[in-house]
């Protein structure tokens, strides 16, 4: 196809009557007709966007954003527009085009097929297609690979060329789940590594008989010269003196940890010496060079010869400094003059001069160090992948130079010790990394449009300045809720068993509720941990993706892994009435307060203005205690809860919720069922101001969907067959219980530590700490310490504190008889 001209996009009407559209949506109604159109001025004629924001599309599934996408595709084929698409799914995209255009009786395929560049279809990728980028009217790929790949390749994708010039492309689409935010996190040993990595690794074409090693020397020097600046920061870090707990006891753990803070300042330092260095050398060696130049030359040494020829080069290099100098000259010229000053005579003018040129050199390395190491990786990719088989399961040379980068959010933890380290085995120095994708989005030089159907939920859009979020609804169908109230956080099924005895009381609920023969596989979504797939296969309740089925199974569709397109993109439920789903996906505090930092530069300037002792302090309770006695533990769960929130409406809406009931008398045909094994009490039970995160989570997604709890169709409470409800120091055998009669039975006036009640229900410290922090403890922990802590007193040196049983009136009385909760029980029949 021709790029010299570029033809207009059809109009809404037209491009649904001439089947650019899928012919389907002729027989929608006028309402939903409406939304689409409205949708399809904004996404194709850019009308109403704000210049320079990402265009977030709120809009649930079933509204037609796929049939939208699939329309724009269509247009870029034929050349009506040149886009960049970001899809779950380029070879059904590939089908619909290639459909489309046949319905049409237009261009044949195979005449438009080099005018689509599919770079994530499964197939390689050749060189070629690279290359075309430019020139290709609709660019489809995966969000993971346009994150993957260079910024070249990013701007070419971005960019067509036409009549002799290049220009952006019209718009870039996103109809994917896109991950705002990279968390990584590093010991410092394979910080170390990597740099040798580097030197093993790199061997370019042009070092093939002289300068052996050359390229990949250098490169470890670079790498060296970052290094040592985190170094820098690991001291600062260690030196910071956390500030005592709010209620006036000393700190018990010792995990200092703060932001990388300082690398952009110390290295606009390093480029003011080396600039300062360079006049005060140049003048120097000038002088040297006219002192040689009155000697003649037959009376001129062996050494001064050569200071007097390699001089000259030096002193042109130095005099032609512009900003058009290469890094690498000014580093070559340095070290040259370095390695001369051995043929000056021993004195001071040799020593002076080596000094101040080792001071530049080594300032130019720090300053250049990212910037050049960042150009040699780029240059010798291919020889590094072909020398690093062995190291290939370590970091990668991005994720090292992500380390070092301004624009990412970092985290060092300089040490780990006390309570913080107790049963943790691991290295005490680590790194944690946040880097913030939606930078790498064109959105300053063309229109960008993400379709996410929880844009006014999910806290990945907050920033008003970045993101302009358009709202979109459609009539909705009733959603019941089923709660089993099972332990099932991640912490708690990673224990031996545990995961695996949830599994099977999913499976024994649904057989032993409806009976085998009533559940129909077809209808049936099953969805949970991504580690736990294996269990979802021996219990028979789904074959996870690349499993074969033994039709035992009581969903005959793919088990859905939290976070995977299963959950996210795909519709192989939207016949499904009924999602069993076993637990949930909550992010740890410390990628939520990395994530936040990321999005949110007036958060992180919070943070910067922090005074330090008291921001490490708020660090480590994050990092160490997961943010529950944080300061920052309310703005963290609200960020948290939201992103949890989010994930759980792109799953539900997986299933037949997610058509358009265009009659309300059909509703019932799209009313669906969610059986979610989650830990709470019964909603609607309990003061709201002690509501913990996963009730908060249930309620909030009920709330979403219109279900009440005081409605019997729209909420039922199952107890827990597993782990019934006591009050936590009823409950035979529990450590709680232990230690609540151990106290009992202590003679008033009679003195303990912590260390004594750890001994006696044996118990680790770290772990009996943590045991106390739980909100259902207080109670006994109050009765321990008293009122204002009139029980408790600080000993001498490192003895800690020491408790004291009270005398009461009550000491002769006998002990309470244990009250268990009593459960309630249902005639539960039918849910569906």
């Amino acid at each position: 196809m021709s790029r010299r001209y570029k033809a207009q996009p059809d109009s809404f009407q037209m491009a649904l009557k001439n089947g650019t559209l899928p012919s389907y949506m002729r027989v929608w109604s006028p309402e939903r007709l409406q939304i689409v159109e409205e949708l399809y001025n904004l996404t194709v004629f850019l009308k109403g966007i704000q210049p320079g924001k990402i265009t977030v599309i709120d809009a649930p599934c079933g509204l037609g954003k796929s049939s939208l996408m699939r329309g724009i595709a269509v247009l870029a084929a034929e050349g009506k527009l040149d886009a960049v698409m970001m899809t779950d799914s380029n070879q059904r995209l590939k089908d619909d085009i290639e459909s489309a255009i046949h319905q049409q009786g237009g261009t044949e395929w195979l005449k438009v097929k080099n005018d689509v560049a599919w770079l994530s279809d499964w197939d390689t990728v050749e060189a070629t297609e690279w290359k075309t980028l430019i020139l290709s009217h609709l660019v489809a790929l995966s969000t993971q690979r346009f994150l993957m790949v260079n910024s070249d390749v990013r701007r070419n994708a971005c960019t067509i060329y036409r009549m002799g010039q290049a220009n952006w492309k019209d718009a870039l689409y996103c109809d994917e789940a896109i991950q705002d935010v990279d968390s990584q996190s590093w010991y410092y040993s394979q910080i170390k590594q990597q740099v040798g990595v580097f030197r093993e690794t790199i061997r370019p074409e042009s070092e093939w008989e002289e300068n052996i090693g050359r390229t990949a020397k250098r490169a470890e020097r670079y790498a060296e010269k970052l290094v040592e600046d985190l170094q820098l920061e690991i001291d600062r870090i260690n030196a910071i003196k956390l500030p005592d707990n709010t209620n006036g006891t000393k700190a018990e753990g010792q995990m200092h940890i703060d932001l990388y803070l300082g690398r952009q300042e110390r290295n606009a330092e390093y480029g003011k010496v080396w600039r300062s260095k360079w006049d005060e050398i140049l003048a120097i060696v000038a002088d040297i060079r006219d002192d040689i130049k009155t000697v003649k030359k037959d009376m001129r040494s062996p050494s001064e010869n050569r200071l007097f020829s390699d001089l000259a080069k030096v002193i042109k290099n130095m005099q032609n400094l512009s900003e058009k100098t290469r890094p690498e000259t000014i580093v070559s010229t340095l070290e040259d003059i370095v390695n001369l000053t051995k043929f000056l005579p021993i004195g001071g003018i040799r020593a002076g001069l080596k000094d101040i040129a080792s001071t530049a050199l080594d300032a130019a390395e720090r300053f250049f160090a990212l910037s050049e190491l960042k150009k040699i990786l780029k240059n010798n990719c291919d020889n590094m992948y072909q020398n690093s088989e062995h190291v290939r399961d370590t970091m990668t040379a991005e994720q090292f130079l992500d380390i070092f980068r301004y624009e990412n959010v970092v985290f060092v933890q300089g040490s780990n010790y006390g309570d913080d380290k107790i049963d943790d085995k691991m290295g005490q120095i680590k790194v944690h990394v946040f880097r913030y994708n939606m930078q790498f989005l064109p959105h300053k030089n063309m229109p960008c449009f993400i379709f996410d159907g929880t844009g006014h939920i999910n806290p990945a859009y907050d920033n008003v300045e970045l993101f302009e979020v358009k709202h979109y609804d459609k009539p909705r169908t009733h959603v019941g809720f089923v709660q089993m109230d099972e332990k099932m956080s991640k912490t708690f099924l990673q224990g031996a068993g545990n995961a695996d005895r949830l599994y099977y009381r999913m499976h024994d609920f649904l057989v032993k509720t409806y009976g085998k023969e009533s559940l129909d596989p077809e209808k049936i979504m099953i969805s949970g941990l991504k580690e736990h797939e294996n269990l979802a296969f021996t219990n028979k309740l789904a074959a996870p993706d690349g499993y074969e089925r033994t039709g035992e199974e009581i969903s005959s569709h793919t088990y859905a892994s939290f976070g995977s397109k299963f959950c996210t993109g795909e519709n192989i439920y939207k016949d499904c009435y009924l999602l069993c789903k076993i637990s949930t996906l909550r992010l740890r505090q410390e990628v939520v307060l990395g994530q936040m930092c990321c999005r949110d530069k007036s958060f992180l300037d919070r943070l910067l203005k922090m005074n330090e002792g008291y921001r490490a302090r708020q660090l480590q309770l994050i990092f160490a205690y997961h943010a529950e006695k944080s300061d920052l533990a309310e703005e963290i769960d609200d960020v948290a809860l939201r992103t949890a929130m989010a994930s759980v409406i792109q799953e539900i809406y997986r299933l037949r919720i997610r058509g358009w009931c265009e009659d309300s008398a059909d509703a019932k045909k799209y009313d669906i069922t969610v059986i979610w094994a989650i830990r709470g009490r019964k909603q609607g039970t309990y003061n709201s101001s002690e509501e913990d995160f996963y009730e908060r989570l249930l309620r909030k997604v009920m709330e979403y969907f219109g279900a009440d709890y005081s409605k019997k169709e729209d909420y039922r409470y199952i107890p827990s067959k597993m782990h019934p409800r006591f009050e936590s120091h009823q409950k035979p055998g529990t450590k709680m219980n232990k230690l609540f009669e151990w106290w009992q039975n202590l003679k008033p006036g009679t003195e303990f530590t912590k260390n004594d009640m750890c001994d006696a229900i044996g118990m680790k410290k770290n772990v009996f700490n943590a045991m106390l922090s739980k909100p259902q403890n207080q109670e006994i922990v109050q009765m321990i310490r008293g009122e204002n802590d009139c029980n408790v007193r600080k000993a001498k040196g490192r003895a800690g504190y020491i408790y004291t049983k009270p005398v009461t009136e009550d000491d002769e009385k006998p002990a309470e008889e244990t009250v268990v909760y009593e459960q309630q029980t249902l005639d539960f029949t039918n849910v569906m």
